[in-house]
């Protein structure tokens, strides 16, 4: 699978990465191919950037679940965006007045999410959320920035496998 595909499409990424561990070089090479990429992740430079970095899609996506889980990667709306020291100086370079727009708390997007996830116990898992979400009418462009507002905000617990709403009738 794809890991722009995998996670970038509302971090619904493959159960088995939970199984996959990582090595500190692992870390290291994909953190510099996503450099070397512009510090975005999205569907067209995934491939490049396996083979950058010699690693396989499964541990390309633990990687980017645990970078994600930090904060050192955020959901953008044309994929994902490392936020390393050389990411980040980068992007200031480019738009020093550039401020990020907030995203809305609530709204009808978060309120239909907070029932789809009261629906289903609280919990998706990411095999699951893909197609639950899409059928809800969700998209990744409105429900990746709304859900990392949400795991901002406390409301939203996204693990290793599954996410697990905080808010409404789940605390």
């Amino acid at each position: 699978m794809r890991m722009a595909l995998a996670l970038a499409a509302g971090v619904w990424a493959p159960a088995a990465m939970a199984e996959v561990v990582p090595s500190d070089a692992d870390v290291a090479a994909l953190v510099a191919a996503l450099e070397s990429r512009g510090c975005l992740v999205v569907d067209y430079n995934d491939p490049a950037i396996l083979e950058e970095s010699k690693l396989d899609s499964d541990v390309a996506n633990a990687i980017i679940a645990k970078m994600v889980e930090s904060g050192e990667i955020s959901f953008v709306e044309d994929g994902m965006q490392l936020k390393t020291p050389n990411c980040v100086a980068d992007s200031a370079a480019e738009a020093p007045d550039a401020a990020p727009e907030p995203v809305p708390s609530g709204g009808p997007d978060q309120a239909a999410f907070v029932a789809l996830m009261e629906a289903h116990d609280c919990k998706l898992s990411y095999d699951e959320a893909g197609p639950v979400l899409e059928a809800a009418g969700f998209t990744p462009e409105n429900a990746n920035p709304m859900m990392e507002a949400m795991a901002a905000d406390g409301q939203l617990e996204l693990g290793q496998i599954e996410m697990t709403l905080k808010s409404g009738n789940c605390k």
